[in-house]
């Protein structure tokens, strides 16, 4: 059976959810299907890209740790314990991220006003025939240039990969310029990534979306699954163990 593509903007969100798991994207993109439960790592990372614009909106001389903190401490409450899988993950998650968080904002930025905060972008790509979108969490200048922070919940090489590729390949083509550097903060383990782009990486960028666009026109089967502890925390585990997989994802011309 074929079915149809039908998302018009492929969103750094989408990405994100495709590399984790090319089944999961069909389950929530492509059938619409409920999710069985609420994934913590999206829940936090909402609350991190609020925490992060309220804090910019402050006055500079009110950007002190003490603030950072009440901040966070605000959106947190919004969160329930029972989306992680013990009270005890829940503790340690929320100590890590507010923690790491706290320690970034108020050490890491100058005095200047950023460029921009929390900002969404949507272009269209005429090398990949398609839109994408992309939202820039800091961007401030650093002196005839400017620097982008990028921070995650959920890290590992291949988002990283992909949080970098889309910042150079959206900055090139909406700014006219690459930023000076490019840095993503791990809020689980306070690991940082600092990359200095060239002009040649805009190529290189357009590249790797251009094979993850024809990934995503690729047949799916048994063999694309990922790892089982990606499994394990998914909210369409279940009617994805149910299914025989073998379809294909089509663009609508």
């Amino acid at each position: 059976m074929n079915y149809s593509l039908s998302i018009k903007t492929l969103s750094d969100i989408h990405l994100k959810e495709f590399i984790n798991c090319p089944h999961k994207f069909y389950y929530h993109y492509i059938q619409r299907e409920e999710a069985s439960k609420v994934e913590w790592k999206k829940v936090m990372q909402f609350i991190v890209n609020q925490v992060v614009k309220d804090f910019f909106m402050l006055p500079v001389k009110m950007r002190t740790p003490i603030k950072a903190l009440e901040i966070i401490e605000k959106h947190l409450t919004s969160i329930k314990t029972n989306i992680f899988d013990s009270k005890i993950d829940y503790y340690l998650v929320v100590a890590k991220v507010t923690d790491y968080l706290m320690q970034d904002l108020t050490q890491n930025y100058g005095t200047l006003p950023p460029l921009f905060i929390n900002e969404k972008f949507r272009q269209y790509f005429e090398e990949l025939e398609t839109h994408l979108s992309l939202t820039i969490e800091v961007a401030e200048w650093e002196q005839e240039s400017f620097t982008v922070t990028k921070y995650l919940v959920d890290t590992n090489h291949e988002m990283i990969t992909l949080y970098y590729y889309l910042t150079v390949v959206f900055c090139e083509r909406s700014f006219g310029r690459l930023p000076s550097s490019i840095r993503i903060v791990s809020l689980l383990n306070g690991e940082e990534f600092v990359h200095c782009p060239s002009p040649t990486e805009m190529k290189k960028g357009l590249h790797y979306i251009e094979k993850l666009k024809d990934m995503l026109s690729a047949p799916l089967s048994s063999s694309t699954k990922p790892n089982g502890e990606v499994c394990l925390s998914c909210p369409f585990v279940e009617v994805c163990a149910n299914d025989e997989i073998e379809f294909l994802f089509q663009k609508k011309h």
